[in-house]
């Protein structure tokens, strides 16, 4: 085992998903790249279109869109493309969890439930 290249992504907070292809992460401060391991090189993406907090980002993948969950906001990214904003979860949710074409967010520990999220195809 080797580790992989550096990138510039805060150690203190980051979160990745794997696309089948690529590792893509993104950190606290919301930069983003992607790392293809054929090549053991990583891509710069944009950042994303959320507001900087002081929290844990999240990632999940449901079928071909990535998802970042970041202080109660969320941003979508199909495999190759850009990062769009998620809609307004329907209440607290936490702990994005992929389930094939939708993500599994918990609701609020004081009121149990879950809400389910599925993207559209491309991404938004």
């Amino acid at each position: 085992m080797a580790p992989i290249a550096d990138y510039p992504l805060s150690p203190q907070a980051s979160s990745a998903a794997w696309t089948g292809e690529e590792l893509v992460a993104w950190d606290y401060e919301l930069r983003a790249g992607a790392y293809d391991p054929a090549r053991d090189a990583w891509s710069k993406l944009p950042d994303l279109p959320l507001h900087f907090a002081e929290c844990y980002p999240q990632s999940a993948r449901a079928g071909e869109v990535l998802i970042a969950w970041f202080c109660g906001q969320g941003a979508t990214a199909g495999l190759t493309g850009s990062w769009h904003r998620m809609p307004q979860a329907p209440g607290e949710v936490y702990d994005p969890v992929s389930a094939g074409d939708v993500v599994l967010f918990l609701s609020a520990r004081h009121a149990p439930g879950l809400w389910a999220f599925k993207p559209a195809e491309e991404g938004t």
